[in-house]
């Protein structure tokens, strides 16, 4: 019996150990969903998945990011795109056919924050180099993140104190001529030199506690593991000056102590005549300038700062404490200052309403929801990417760019603001925009909002227009005759009348519903991007300077491309064309149609979607 159980157990076993057959695994494909880079910087689209033959990467904008047929995206400019990515797989392994599925991949450009470099103590604050902001074809932005301007700092020479000083002494008298030894021979007439030199000042010494409040500061952080300089006599990391002409000792006034390691608390305590404070890019927690009365520029960006205490600092005319973890941020005894860099933060509010000098305030990038701007001869406010519902800029009068875009906005007046020139406010909920006052405008962002209609007739200067992704049905250009770029995509457009924009460069009206379009007026445009309409028919003739055309996703049946000869890329897949003549476009690089398209007098590769 025994025996009969331990057979039976070794079967069951057996058939245990035996494989069970299993449906042929199926490929499930995954595609970055967004990345985040700065201008210059580089990441890559993953792309994963089984039996995939190839992918195709495009972007939407090329001023903001470009990417490589690897899938490399490199940011251009600050701003939004989308990468298009076409996979073309099999569903299985023995499956026969392959399949083509696009994915979406968001791509968020900054603009780099450039390294920072020593600026002179008596550079006033309008000296510094504006935040220049990419135009953008498709979708432009702002600065994303504004950075502070590098100012060029004249090298000055400090006396160094180990000179010794020059003091006045008597001339020695002659030793009197022994009687026995001749006199010399006198030349009637000479000139007698007189024996006494000029004499030298004494160089100015440095202020003793200035000397020892820094070299404390220094062991301290040295102690820590910090790159600061033990040499005071640097000019690289120390200025010192004398504070009038009538000063007989040199104060320091300027230290730059940008990376180089700083942690924990750092208290500049005992440095009575500091001016300028340079200590970006460290891990400083905590920052003590209660001290420095004097003190009229902080940077102190890029650190771990979650407090900051500038209420002492009645003389500060300009203060960047960008990408921080500040959560509160008081600035109501701050009435001298001028510029105002706080974005990257965790504040939830702001309220600049005391500061009746502030002429440039960047906040973006917070968790605002309530912004007091009010009193302030603002000329640039920049309060993108946050989540505000109500903005009141009406006192602000002086305002020449705004950049609100990417918050919770319903409404926004401007009426009031007619020295306003830039205005980005995408990507809000927007229903109203009245822009009739705004006659300096050039530059209008209003795309991905709720608006019904918009009146640019009065804007005549305007040569940036970028509107889509709004429920609108029509748009009337024909007044802006300075338009240079012109971006409608995602609408509702059965028609478009761009004959009296002469000036026109760039236009993008993709995804409407368009059955004609008319660009025979345009002779300027290099770029047109006409996709996903119901055009059947596309004449380009006129345009011979032209040097990207997408017309993808239409109902051409034929395209006439022969006088275009600056055309350096054609995107026409997805239409119904049959053949396509290319012998006269001998400055093309790129070309995609669809397979089955008869290509002449074309010698580099054509591509084809899903490739």
């Amino acid at each position: 019996m025994k025996r009969k159980l331990s057979i039976f157990m070794i079967i069951v076993l057996c058939i245990t150990l035996l494989p069970v057959p299993e449906g042929e695994a199926k490929t499930t494909l995954s595609v970055t969903k967004s990345l985040e880079l700065t201008v210059g910087q580089s990441k890559t689209i993953k792309v994963k998945g089984s039996y995939i033959k190839s992918q195709k990467y495009k972007t939407s904008n090329k001023k903001i990011a470009t990417v490589s047929k690897k899938g490399k995206v490199t940011g251009k400019g600050s701003g939004k795109c989308k990468i298009t990515v076409t996979v073309k797989y099999k569903k299985s392994k023995k499956a026969k056919k392959y399949l083509s599925k696009k994915f979406t991949c968001n791509i968020k450009v900054k603009t780099q924050m450039p390294e920072k470099t020593a600026v002179p103590t008596n550079l006033p604050a309008s000296a510094e180099t504006p935040r220049q902001t990419p135009v953008n074809t498709v979708a432009p932005t702002g600065t994303p993140n504004v950075t502070e301007a590098p100012t060029q700092i004249p090298e000055k020479t400090v006396a160094p104190t180990d000179t010794p000083a020059v003091t006045e002494e008597p001339t020695e008298a002659p030793t009197e001529t022994p009687a026995s030894t001749e006199a010399p021979t006198q030349t009637p007439g000479a000139t007698v030199t007189p024996t006494n030199t000029p004499l030298t000042s004494a160089a100015p010494q440095k202020n003793e506690e200035d000397v020892e409040a820094l070299t404390r500061l220094i062991d301290e952080q040295r102690a820590l593991g910090a790159k600061v300089s033990t040499d005071v006599e640097s000019t690289k990391e120390y200025i010192w000056e004398k504070l009038s002409e009538t000063d007989t000792e040199l104060r320091l006034v300027e230290i730059q102590w940008q990376g180089k390691g700083l942690v924990e608390a750092v208290s500049f305590e005992g440095l009575t005549a500091l001016k300028k404070l340079q200590c970006d890019d460290n891990d400083i927690a905590t920052l003590d300038v209660s001290k420095n009365t004097c003190l009229t520029e902080l940077y102190c960006a890029r650190n771990e700062l979650m407090s900051l205490d500038v209420s002492k600092n009645t003389s500060l005319t300009l203060l960047k404490c960008t990408l921080n973890q500040l959560t509160n941020l008081d600035l109501s005894n701050n009435t001298a200052l001028t510029t105002l860099s706080c974005d990257s933060n965790k504040l939830t509010s702001l309220d600049v309403s005391k500061n009746t000098a502030l002429e440039e305030l960047v906040c973006t990038g917070n968790r605002l929801t309530s912004l007091n701007v009010e009193n302030t001869p603002l000329k640039t406010l920049i309060c993108d990417t946050n989540k505000l519902t109500s903005l009141e800029i009406s006192t602000c009068t002086s305002l020449t760019r705004l950049e609100c875009y990417d918050n919770q906005l319903e409404h926004l007046s401007v009426d009031k603001n007619t020295a306003l020139t830039d205005l980005y406010c995408y990507e809000n909920q927007i229903t109203e925009l009245d822009v009739t006052k705004n006659t300096a405008l050039t530059l209008l962002s209003c795309y991905d909002n709720l608006l019904t209609s918009l009146n640019v007739s009065n804007n005549a200067e305007l040569t940036d227009l970028y509107c889509g992704s709004n429920p609108m049905t029509e748009i009337d250009v024909s007044k802006n005759t300075a338009l240079k770029k012109f971006t409608f995509t995602k609408g509702s457009l059965t028609q478009l009348d761009v004959s009296k924009n002469t000036a026109l460069t760039i236009l993008n009206c993709t995804e409407n519903q368009l059955s004609s379009l008319d660009v025979s007026k345009n002779t300027a445009l290099q770029e047109l991007t006409c996709a996903g309409n119901e055009l059947t028919s596309l004449d380009v003739s006129k345009n011979k300077a032209l040097k990207e055309l997408c017309c993808y996703e239409n109902q051409l049946t034929s395209q006439d491309v022969s006088n275009d000869t600056a055309l350096k890329e054609l995107y026409c897949d997805e239409n119904s064309l049959t053949n396509l003549d290319l012998s006269t476009n001998t400055a093309l690089t790129y070309v995609l149609c669809d397979e089955g398209v008869e290509v002449t007098g074309y010698s580099r590769v054509v591509h084809h979607p899903g490739e």
